[in-house]
């Protein structure tokens, strides 16, 4: 069952079992024996077997399905030993079937990742006519859904990390946003600084956050060893504390030097002209 930590729900926060049997992200291995693992750029055709299609038909399979299945494989057996041929086992099907939607291992996780980005983008996107709020709002709310999303599965940062949004419909919603904060007179450059950097900050503090769920620190413990340093023993619950806590530090941080460029760009840019 999940568990709540301040209001962010985190699941299967276990560490993830090595398995002989398949790889990280990149790998292609299928571990099925029914078909041989495609090349790491090959894309293999549509299956056209009689049998094979049958299958998809019969299952009613469809890329949604496919990656909800995926995401639910994702927390029974982590990143590391994800396989097309244990998302195939939970539809009921042939490995081979799953190559009507995603090529190989690598697109599935690419499709997998895509998924988790999907709330949190969606979250910080207007329509032509709404008003767009300001952007440490915006920044930080992004944090926010980024973070909860990530941590919704089992090493939902690692997966997110190491792959592309491949949905185009999903990127093409941004536009509308970037296009009003250009409107308002900040860069593109300006605001792709901003967004990666909050986005980067998230997904390496979700995957610290995952790893010292499963490895949990000992503060008081930590503190009798280091009790010679008192200013060393005292960081220990803000290091590895309250993760709500210091990840609200951190968002409060990134807006305060998003302001601190963006005001310091505005003054060069009204002092040189």
């Amino acid at each position: 069952m999940p568990r709540v930590a301040g209001a962010v729900v985190i699941r299967w926060l276990r560490p993830a079992k090595a398995s002989s049997g398949s790889a990280g992200i990149g790998s292609t291995a299928t571990n099925s024996t029914s078909a041989p693992s495609p090349a790491p750029d090959a894309s293999p055709p549509r299956p056209t077997g009689s049998g094979v299609a049958q299958a998809v038909r019969s299952k009613g399979l469809d890329l949604a399905r496919v990656v909800a299945a995926a995401l639910d494989e994702l927390d029974d057996v982590g990143l590391d030993a994800i396989s097309l041929r244990g998302v195939a086992r939970r539809l009921d099907v042939q490995a081979p079937a799953l190559y009507w939607y995603v090529s190989n291992k690598r697109a599935l996780l690419e499709q997998t990742a895509t998924e988790l980005w999907r709330t949190p983008i969606r979250a910080v996107t207007v329509t032509d006519g709404d008003a767009i709020p300001p952007w440490p709002e915006l920044i930080g709310e992004y944090m926010r859904r980024l973070r909860a999303s990530l941590l919704s599965r089992r090493d939902g940062a690692r997966a997110a990390s190491s792959a592309v949004i491949v949905d185009d419909a999903l990127l093409r919603e941004i536009e509308p946003t970037l296009a009003r904060f250009s409107a308002q007179g900040i860069a593109p450059d300006q605001l792709v600084d901003l967004f990666q950097t909050a986005q980067h900050a998230t997904v390496g503090f979700c995957i610290n956050e995952q790893h010292r769920t499963t490895e949990p620190v000992d503060v008081a413990e930590r503190a009798k060893r280091l009790a010679d340093t008192p200013h060393v023993a005292a960081m220990g619950e803000l290091v590895v504390g309250d993760a709500d806590a210091r990840f609200a530090r951190m968002t409060d941080l990134i807006i305060a030097a998003g302001h601190a460029t963006l005001d310091g760009d505005a003054s060069a840019q009204r002092a040189s002209s």
